[in-house]
């Protein structure tokens, strides 16, 4: 998987969310109640989650052994470029009041999305924004 596709896989998984993965405290989570996965969860698979589960919650993508579980779902290391992105990403997620509404990602959500498509050098396939 490339750092497009990469992207857009934690996109598409941002859309299809009606709210951010949280545990039983309200706290962000790679893995939350009802099976829910965060931006960077979704990239974590459950085998490797399994394993290193308890050792990441409450961690972000900028710390190794994050990066690690990401790493060996994708059976690659990431890049520097990519692990700012995913935090880029993870913080979207995070901090829900600012781009979440009732119906999922709002205005402002799609609008850092694409921010973040363009730093990078992405494309960003969700609503135009203008």
């Amino acid at each position: 998987m490339n750092t497009q596709e990469i992207f857009d896989k934690v996109v598409r998984h941002l859309a299809s969310m009606q709210e951010p993965s949280v545990n039983a405290l309200e706290v962000c989570a790679y893995r939350g109640k009802g099976g829910a996965m965060c931006a960077v969860g979704c990239l974590i698979s459950d085998e490797v989650y399994a394993k290193c589960g308890r050792d990441i919650e409450g961690e972000t993508i900028s710390l190794p052994s994050v990066q690690t579980a990401v790493a060996d779902s994708l059976g690659r290391a990431l890049g520097k470029d990519e692990i700012q992105m995913l935090r880029n990403l993870q913080n979207l997620h995070d901090d829900a009041d600012l781009w979440w509404d009732e119906n999922g990602l709002n205005f402002a959500g799609w609008k850092r999305i694409h921010n973040i498509a363009v730093a990078f050098n992405l494309t960003c396939e969700g609503p135009a924004i203008t």
